[in-house]
């Protein structure tokens, strides 16, 4: 009857364990952030916002619309699927954070130093600078 039992149970074990597909996706790079800098300009506002999670979901907003997809990434490399969703508000004024989405695509490489998150393109140029968000600016 225990063998029983054990044989009932491993199983569960194992389709609980193939969930876990946190450990794929570096553990500095998950996380909220708030953007600084895209290109060469800096941003001072704090709404634009990217969140990376365990299993690969990114979601941000550029200011004005909400974007969402997928990455992978092992080591230093990254690869965020082309084909993000976004919103389509009517934005007023200009939007330099408009090319978030793209210049994820276009994101190779990725390192964090001093809570600053740096994507790079396959020629090591830097696309975007984000900061990590804090409890206290955490979105919400």
């Amino acid at each position: 009857m225990k063998r029983l039992g054990l044989l009932a149970i491993l199983p569960i074990g194992l389709v609980l364990a193939s969930c876990d597909s946190t450990s794929s996706i570096p553990a500095g790079l998950r996380g909220d952030w708030s953007l600084r800098r895209i290109d060469t300009v800096e941003i001072v506002r704090k709404d634009i916002s990217l969140h990376l999670d365990g299993s690969g979901s990114a979601t941000g907003s550029d200011g004005c619309n909400t974007f969402e997809g997928h990455f992978h990434a092992t080591g230093s490399t990254v690869r965020f699927e082309s084909g993000f969703s976004t919103t389509t508000m009517a934005c007023l004024g200009e939007n330099p954070a408009s090319s978030v989405p793209a210049n994820l695509v276009r994101a190779s490489s990725w390192s964090v130093q001093d809570s600053t998150l740096r994507f790079r393109d396959a020629s090591d140029v830097e696309l975007m600078a984000y900061v990590r968000q804090t409890a206290g600016t955490a979105r919400r």
